[in-house]
């Protein structure tokens, strides 16, 4: 029950974040630049994620019990747009990594069809491959608390392979992306304000750390998430 309140209330903070984002994009027309409107891709996949999750916890608390099509239309919902976000996040990644490092931001605008086409169209293709053949469910809550994901009625071997296809794998490789091109941004920054002057290189500098808090956060909780898919999915279980 904790987990699935804990779950809610995260979730609706998130929902408020991912709107104002939205809408602070359309109001202020000098803030419509490339890198803010991957910005507000990120943000409208994190918001069905959001609204797929309180579903899942208010159908839960209304019935008491997790409601076989209601878990499955949330699952498919759900892990789109996970993947869509982790797709995003990877894309702007790159677009800040070749605007900034490699100073080629025409390069950067023609990459926005590629990032579309994968952004959107890989985590379509997974999804719908899984929920055709039914590996989209209810867990259990098994991996994740208070919303449905990979159906826990699958074999050991299948549940495993499924949650990296349709989750895991990418977020590793997000994670791994994420943190290599963020030390050459870093590196590339460092080398550009060595002949500045000191108070724009101290402002520089702090900025980088808190860059480097946050991803440094961001790392920590996909730490936790991981090893808690480790523990529960690649442990076979144990026969009573």
């Amino acid at each position: 029950m904790a987990n699935e309140i804990l779950t809610t209330v995260t979730s609706v903070l998130s929902l408020f974040g991912t709107v104002f984002i939205v809408i602070s994009f359309f109001i202020w027309n000098d803030i419509r630049t490339t890198s803010r409107r991957i910005l507000v891709y990120i943000s409208i996949a994190d918001f069905f994620t959001c609204v797929a999750t309180i579903a899942a916890a208010t159908n839960f608390w209304l019935s008491g019990s997790e409601n076989p099509r209601v878990c499955l239309v949330q699952s498919v919902i759900g892990t789109l747009s996970v993947l869509c976000s982790f797709f995003w996040t990877v894309s702007m990644a790159v677009y800040l990594y070749i605007t900034v490092c490699m100073k080629n931001l025409r390069l950067a605008e023609r990459l926005m069809y590629v990032f579309h086409v994968c952004s959107w169209g890989i985590p379509l293709l997974i999804v719908s491959l899984a929920a055709s053949l039914k590996k989209l469910g209810d867990n259990g809550n098994k991996v994740s608390a208070g919303w449905c994901w990979v159906s826990i009625n699958l074999n050991w071997s299948d549940q495993v392979l499924w949650m990296l296809l349709a989750g895991k794998l990418w977020e590793i490789i997000a994670y791994v992306v994420i943190a290599v091109l963020y030390a050459l941004l870093k590196r590339n920054m460092k080398k550009e304000v060595k002949p500045m002057w000191k108070l724009h290189n101290f402002f520089v500098n702090f900025l980088l750390k808190a860059i480097h808090v946050v991803i440094y956060q961001i790392e920590v909780v996909w730490l936790f998430d991981f090893l808690s898919f480790l523990q529960c999915s690649l442990l076979p279980p144990i026969p009573l």
